[in-house]
């Protein structure tokens, strides 16, 4: 369809309008116009524009006496307007003659009146022609000629001839291209008159002047309509509705209808003009439905006129949007009037007419691939929804219901008439199945355009329509086969209420059919058992977020279900519970640690939980679990405390926590931001275990102890200690002490695994255990893990803990032989390893044994040992006379010792149990001595004026504070905080925990000590530089050993097991006095030994002068003693005892004397 035809006027007196020349300007077309507003407006093009050619008579003339739109004349402008609009663009009339005379008195004045009432008095602009029909006689062509002097001038060509017989190309070339130029050209001037109206009537009030607004604004558009300029018509009656939209309540009021109305589209489908001169008033409904139908024509037109079907379909689709908002302002117009039912029936019968076009049908049936039509199914898809809409609202008249579709419930109560005047609809509202046969009719026509354009959620939605009218005639498998994604599909897209009610409608389905039917019979298909799991679980999500959506029967039996189904299923605790967990741990009775949780259970029912488990993780991966058999979760808040008898020491964050609901697993994974610091803190009045170095050191192995501390007896301990990364072999040696001191021995190991039957309690122990590992040269701390399991009253429990330890000692022992004829003197220094930490020397016992015997000075009492000042221990060793067993040649050196560190944090230890004692806070203490780790003591205060004076840790760990349950946590932080920076007086009868540490001192052998002497005859100890002195060189030498049972390994080089006494010749001489003296006398000789012999050999004096050379403070000359044997010169078994050779002789000069 097009728009209508532009018309041109033709007046025919001599009835030269007939056969073929009729036929031919009937079928005139103007093609390729082009025309623009303004010379600086774009150029609009026209392909086609349809001319129609209507016969006027002199009673159809005009004879307008006021002329084309004047508007200050009293003739209405609906008038003025009607008149311009109603005139044909161009008007032709069509003359002949036979001679000149007839020309004259016939035609000439003929032609004169008509030009005269048609075009100088008509009521627009008008272009006119007169058009000569006559044969190619020379009296025909003087007749023309003689026509166009009369009519024509140079510059206005008015007159044309048409030859009988002539060609129908000649004749179409001629009317076409006079009629573009002049419909053009009376188009613009058209426009201009009425735009200029436009603007008067906008210059004043426009509320009182609509109506004349209206049909000016009408005319302007209809003028684009005619000339097939759709869209610029189109934008024209969209500016006209805008107007309409703000003045209609000012102009109109509110509406009512009429039953005319149910015909008023097809009316004014016919109507040219809807404002006729004294005509009845139009309505606002009259008028919008007016302006929709030009809107429909622009677009149908549109659509006809496009080059492809693609392009067709947008413009289809427009229109179809255009209706449903036309549709729409329509119904709210009318929406609490009292013929609703008229009004709707109406809709229903405009959205009918709209779809049955023809291009709609074309579109529908277009397969071409490469054609778009997308838009036009979308939208064809949203207005069948808009009729079944339409449908629903008229089936309540007649009580007929689709359930669980959505459709607006009118307020206005019962209708004042449900006749049907739209007979298509009669039949549809017979019986109720026939209702529903049309909504499904209605649906799945729907469902077919949005499968064509690809909206898969728009599909489902309305397949679920039909599955819920399934539902509603009790087909539940055809139902449960749709509504099985359903709920979830719709939860998913945040619409939580329309999913209860699929759910709701599942389920029912489930519990109506069998396991046996053709549903579940499908491979893959989940049981019937497992949807209805499922579902009901699928209840309890929903219902969380919708606390009334649900009703409290449904609830109950979704719970009963699961929990007394056997389905095992995987859940996330919070699509149930809000769960929070605290960050406390608490002791509890026994062993026992309590880690407390919130669950909320929003549901009306209480609910049972069997298995709740609180998992805590560290940094390494290890976990400590809390565990609770099972609870009744009440509606509301239920605080919760999970318990663990297994418990590892340190830092931990939250990590899982499970529960189970019948099978199914409910959990929950702290997220990052919910993972909260746990400090699990072993209390004084628990089981606990805590890594040392050992008390107990035997110098050659490497121990380590574990204080382990018992306030009961347990049983069946299995101890382990374990290095994460590297090889950790126990020893079998291992001890294990009670506080008292007493040992304990019934225990065993077991695959590098310590067990012991029974430990007392309450007690603290310490077991010492000695190992081999892997230890780097450049780092010697090692981390050490210890792990005990073990039984007490019945129960199995556990605890587990980490520290770093320092292998290297803290103290240092070094020795000094001195050898004598008739004994050895030891020096022992005693010394810290670490100068900045001091160590208290106790005490230092060098243990004799058969073949030694010992003696040391009194003892000086407990010395320090600091920086590079060690303390010094010296003895006497003599080996027995009477010894004939083969002793071995290892003393056993005890040293008892304390480092001064530790001896600071036991007494803060013992300071701070005291304070939180005093506030029974003492369960406390081992967290704050985790705070103080790295106690900075100033050691001075602590030696001298025994005063702890401690300052705040370079470490100070006040998050381990967290750890400590509000309540409690400033009270204690104020005794810690107060004794951290005061000045604490030691109690001298404090008990310190003192270390041993046992060296097997090897005691070196020589086989012979020379006792070498310097002896001055004259008893002076000053005399003059020159003086000589007289002296004798004295040399007594002892066999300590001879060829039988020598031990090896020791510290000097001594004779080896299965060697020879080699040496029994020995040089004597007086080494170089390095200028000191002059020695007159035998300074070298050689002295022999019996080897066969063990005993003391005196050999005879040599005498000999000594002569001071330099003046002061002198030694005596050295004297060296050698072993004389080629084969085995370098063997040193042998002593050199100096008798006095720390003497010294004091030399002054001559002039002192």
């Amino acid at each position: 369809m097009t728009g209508a035809a532009v018309r041109v006027g033709f007046y025919d007196p001599f009835t030269v309008y007939t056969g073929a020349f009729k036929e031919q300007l009937e079928s005139t077309h103007l093609t390729n116009l082009h025309w623009r507003a303004a010379s600086n407006d774009l150029l609009k093009s026209i392909a086609e524009l349809p001319v129609s050619f209507v016969e006027e008579t002199p009673k159809s003339f005009d004879n307008s006496i006021s002329g084309p739109l004047v508007l200050d004349t009293d003739e209405s402008i609906e008038l003025q307007v009607l008149n311009l609009t109603s005139i044909p663009y161009v008007r032709l009339i069509f003359v002949t003659a036979e001679d000149t005379e007839s020309y004259r008195s016939k035609v000439r004045p003929l032609i004169q009146e008509w030009k005269k009432s048609c075009v100088e008095k008509a009521h627009g602009p008008v272009d006119w022609y007169v058009v000569y029909v006559g044969d190619e006689s020379k009296a025909a062509s003087k007749l023309y000629d003689k026509l166009k002097t009369d009519f024509e001038t140079e510059t206005d060509k008015r007159c044309y001839r048409l030859k009988v017989n002539s060609n129908e190309l000649e004749l179409q070339t001629m009317i076409s291209h006079k009629l573009k130029e002049s419909i053009l050209a009376i188009f613009t001037t058209r426009l201009q008159l009425l735009n200029a109206a436009l603007q008067k009537i906008k210059s004043s009030d426009l509320k009182n002047e609509f109506k004349s607004f209206v049909v000016v604004k009408e005319a302007i558009a209809s003028q684009f309509l005619a000339m097939n300029l759709y869209e610029e018509a189109l934008e024209q009656y969209d500016l006209l509705m805008s107007s309409l939209d703000e003045y209609q309540e000012e102009v109109y009021g509110p509406q009512t209808w009429e039953f005319k109305y149910l015909n008023t589209v097809e009316n004014c489908m016919k109507k040219d003009v809807l404002f006729e001169p004294n005509g009845a008033d139009v309505s606002l409904f009259e008028l919008k439905s007016f302006i929709f139908t030009r809107i429909f024509k622009a677009f149908e037109a549109l659509a006809d006129t496009s080059p492809s079907l693609s392009l067709a379909s947008i413009h289809i689709a427009e229109l179809l949007r255009r209706l449903q908002t036309f549709l729409a302002d329509c119904a709210k117009d009318f929406e609490n009037g009292e013929n609703l039912f008229q009004v709707q029936e109406w809709e229903y019968k405009i959205i009918e007419e709209v779809m049955s076009l023809d291009m709609c049908s074309k579109l529908l049936l277009n397969d071409d691939p490469d054609t778009d039509t997308s838009p036009f199914t979308e939208r064809s898809g949203e207005t069948l929804l808009l009729q079944r809409s339409l449908l629903l609202k008229l089936g309540q008249a007649y009580d007929y219901y689709i359930n669980g579709v959505l459709t607006d419930i009118t307020l206005s109560g019962p209708h004042d008439s449900t006749t049907l005047s739209y007979l298509p609809l009669k039949p549809i509202f017979e019986s109720k199945k026939e209702f529903q046969e049309q909504f499904v009719k209605f649906t799945e026509a729907a469902i077919k355009y949005f499968n064509m354009c690809d909206r898969p959620r728009s599909v489902d939605t309305l397949s679920i329509d039909i599955a819920l009218l399934d539902y509603q005639n009790e087909e539940y498998e055809k139902a449960a086969v749709v509504l099985s994604t359903c709920p979830e599909f719709y939860g998913g897209q945040g619409w939580k209420l329309i999913s209860i009610t699929l759910l709701e409608a599942y389920i029912g389905c489930l519990e109506k059919i069998d396991e046996s039917c053709e549903l579940f019979s499908v491979e893959g298909q989940p049981s019937r058992e497992d949807q209805l799991l499922q579902s009901f679980i699928n209840v309890l999500k929903l219902a969380k977020e919708n606390k009334f959506a649900f009703a409290k029967g449904l609830i109950s039996k979704a719970v009963n279900y699961i929990v007394s189904s056997t389905k095992h299923r995987p859940l996330d605790l919070n699509d149930f519970f809000p769960l929070e967990a605290s960050s406390y741990v608490r002791p509890s009775k026994s062993d026992t640690y309590e880690l407390s949780v919130t669950i909320t259970n929003p549901y009306p029912v209480a609910i049972p939980l069997t298995s709740l488990q609180l998992d805590v993780e560290n940094m390494e991966g290890d976990f400590v679990r809390f565990n609770r058999d099972r609870i009744v979760l009440e509606t509301g808040v239920n605080n919760l405390k999970l318990s663990s008898s297994v418990i590892q020491s340190g830092t931990f964050t939250l990590s899982l926590f499970r529960a189970n609901m019948g099978f199914c697993e409910l959990s929950h994974i702290f997220q990052k931001i919910e993972k909260a610091e746990v400090y699990i803190i072993e209390t004084t009045d628990m089981f606990s275990l805590a890594i040392e170095n050992s008390s107990e050191v035997d110098l050659g192995s490497r121990p380590v102890s574990v204080i382990l501390k018992t306030n009961e007896t347990i049983d069946n301990i299995r101890l382990r200690v374990y290095r994460s990364s590297e090889a950790f072999e126990i020893h079998e040696n291992c001890k294990i002490k009670r506080s008292s001191g007493s040992y304990i021995d019934e225990f065993e190991m077991e695959e590098n695994c310590l067990v012991i039957p029974r430990l007392e309690g309450p007690e603290e122990y310490e077991i010492i255990i000695p190992y081999s590992t892997i230890i780097s040269p450049k780092d010697t701390v090692i981390e050490l893990y210890a792990s005990a399991s073990y039984e007490a009253q019945g129960e199995k429990r556990g605890f587990k803990t980490k520290d770093f330890i320092e292998t290297a000692l803290s103290i240092g022992v070094s020795v000094q032989d001195i050898f004598k004829i008739n004994c050895l003197y030891c020096k022992f220094s005693i010394g810290t390893s670490i100068p900045e930490h001091p160590l208290r020397i106790i005490s230092a016992n060098l243990e004799p044994n058969e073949r030694y015997s010992v003696s040391s000075p009194l003892s000086p009492g407990p010395l320090v040992a600091f920086g590079e000042q060690p303390v010094n221990y010296f003895c006497q060793i003599r080996e027995n006379e009477d010894n004939t067993t083969e002793s071995s040649r290892y003393l056993k050196l005890k040293v008892h010792y304390r480092e001064l560190k530790s001896e600071a944090k036991q007494f803060w230890k013992y300071h701070l149990f005291k304070e939180l004692r005093k506030c029974s806070l003492d369960q406390y203490l081992p967290l704050l001595l985790k705070c103080s780790e790295t106690l900075d003591v100033d050691y001075n205060e602590f030696i001298y004026n025994k005063v702890l004076c401690t300052n705040t840790p370079n470490d100070y760990h006040q998050r381990y504070f967290k750890a400590i349950p509000p309540e409690d946590r400033l009270k204690v932080f104020e005794i810690f905080s107060t004794n951290l920076n005061s000045k604490i007086k030691v109690e001298n009868d404090f008990h310190y925990k003192e270390n041993q540490l046992v060296i097997n001192v090897l005691i070196p052998v020589s086989e012979v000590v020379h006792n070498v002497e310097i002896k001055l005859h004259d008893d002076t100890n000053c005399v003059v530089i020159g003086q000589t002195l007289s002296a004798s060189l004295r040399v007594t030498s002892v066999v300590k050993a001879n060829d039988k049972k020598l031990e090896s390994n020791g510290k000097k080089r001594v004779q080896f097991h299965g060697e020879q006494f080699a040496l029994n010749k020995f040089s004597v001489e007086l080494a170089n006095a390095q200028d000191n003296w002059l020695v007159n006398g035998k300074t070298r000789f050689v002295i022999e030994l019996d080897k066969s012999s063990k005993g003391v050999y005196e050999f005879p004096e040599v005498n000999i002068t000594l002569i001071p050379l330099k003046v002061g403070r002198l030694p005596l000359p050295r004297v060296k003693v050698e072993g004389i044997n080629s084969s085995n010169k370098s063997e040193a078994l042998m002593e050199v005892d100096y008798k006095n050779e720390s003497e010294t002789i004091y030399v002054i000069s001559e002039n002192d004397v």
